[in-house]
């Protein structure tokens, strides 16, 4: 009985993790904004798998009156492990909106809105292969290498599937010009690549998985607004 709880739950919180992002829209600008780069262009990859199939391999569990005990315990820990999670996500937002520029909570907030507003709009025209309803989100070196990137996958029948994204923290605030700034995004989202005329995944995961990636951000006095720029 111990046994089967012990597996059970190691299966919950295995489920519960999410693993890591295969590519999203990312890379780096074709502009002359004189950012270092840890290789060559293209979407940032990287990331740590921290995710596994889970299986259930021991032997009895003790019968119906076992399995009526556990299921709730289990569906106990599950959502436990989910809400502090959420907790968690708000209190490291609250606190990484203090590196935030703005005299007031809500000046700061309105800009952290902004870059998740610019995020998700590229990550949506990025899933549907076409960049044209989020060019304004862009600086236009970042677009162009975008274009050429999603060109290069038309060419190889390949599509980059980015969907059910969430942001969960938006931290690390750095500015590193009057007129640019970086910020951490991470969050969760469904992200893989498949061949458009078989359907056979060619990489990632069907599955829910974590992201995080380093955006910059560029001031475009005409427009007066924030556009992504480059990202690592």
């Amino acid at each position: 009985m111990k046994k089967g709880l012990l597996i059970l739950l190691t299966v919950v919180l295995a489920i519960l993790m999410p693993v890591s992002a295969h590519a999203m829209a990312g890379g780096h600008s074709a502009g002359g904004g004189g950012h270092a780069t840890g290789g060559g262009g293209g979407r940032s990859t990287g990331y740590t798998s921290t995710g596994g199939s889970s299986h259930y391999y021991g032997g009895r569990m003790g019968g119906g009156v076992g399995a009526i005990v556990l299921l709730p315990m289990i569906g106990l820990v599950g959502v436990g492990v989910f809400a502090n999670k959420k907790l968690q996500a708000y209190q490291e937002q609250r606190d990484a909106l203090g590196r935030f520029p703005g005299k007031t909570k809500r000046e700061k907030e309105a800009l952290r809105l902004e870059i998740e507003r610019r995020f998700l709009a590229i990550q949506v025209a990025w899933n549907r292969m076409d960049l044209i309803d989020a060019i304004d989100q862009y600086e236009p070196g970042l677009y162009a290498e975008h274009l050429r990137t999603l060109g290069e996958m038309t060419e190889r029948h390949e599509r980059n599937v980015t969907k059910n994204v969430s942001v969960d923290l938006i931290d690390q605030y750095v500015q590193t010009k009057p007129t640019e700034f970086h910020v951490r995004i991470s969050g969760t989202v469904v992200d893989y690549v498949e061949n458009t005329e078989t359907g056979v995944l060619v990489s990632g995961s069907y599955s829910k998985q974590s992201f995080s990636q380093i955006w910059y951000f560029e001031w475009q006095p005409k427009t007066k607004r924030w556009v992504a720029s480059y990202i690592i």
